[in-house]
């Protein structure tokens, strides 16, 4: 499949055992205002500051998703029990390169959502689209040493340490580390890469 092909909506959705992923809309707002809204979500990431109402989460969902998909450079999913429309969070695949055959992985969950496996389940979903469909060698994230929670995602789905970048993030005025880790096509049972390109 070509990126176009690739980049269309009905081509991104995705089922997992208890979740349902969609293109993000800015229908998706009020939802997404829930959680990043709540200064807890909001602590450890490195994703967005804190909104204070629709119209910074309109902008936000607008600039930081839809934008970037358009341009092909993001994948940003709205993640939903199957039992109901309610968006509880989002994951993405962003920078995108598709000539380097890399990405990285993002996301952000409302609190009622922690420690039930709702974060890996959808991560996995993604990483998945990510290599088997947008054809990646490596997808990156990065994390907050602090979030030990998001840690534990990545850990789960296969990711290994690769290092820490010192003062990375200039967030909530401070500077921030970031903990780097990175997942290959190659590993815990992913497809092996194979260079298609004549």
């Amino acid at each position: 499949m070509t990126n176009d092909e690739i980049f269309t909506a009905e081509n991104l959705t995705l089922e997992t055992e208890r979740l349902h992923l969609r293109l993000i809309d800015l229908a998706d707002t009020s939802d997404v205002f829930e959680f990043t809204s709540d200064a807890e979500v909001e602590k450890l990431t490195g994703m967005f500051s804190l909104h204070k109402d629709l119209d910074e989460t309109a902008a936000f969902i607008q600039t930081d998703f839809i934008d970037q998909y358009k341009q092909h450079k993001c994948i940003p999913w709205a993640v939903m029990h199957k039992s109901d429309n309610k968006v509880i969070g989002i994951v993405q695949v962003c920078n995108y390169k598709a000539r380097h055959f890399r990405g990285e992985l993002g996301y952000t969950f409302a609190r009622s959502c922690w420690g039930k496996g709702i974060a890996t389940e959808a991560a996995q979903a993604a990483i998945d689209f990510g290599f088997n469909v947008l054809g990646l060698h490596r997808i990156e994230a990065t994390v907050d040493p602090r979030n030990m929670a998001s840690k534990r995602v990545l850990e789960k789905c296969g990711f290994q340490y690769e290092g820490l970048l010192r003062d990375c993030y200039f967030l909530r005025n401070e500077f921030c580390d970031r903990m780097v880790f990175a997942l290959l096509s190659n590993t815990n049972g992913y497809r092996i890469f194979k260079n298609t390109e004549k």
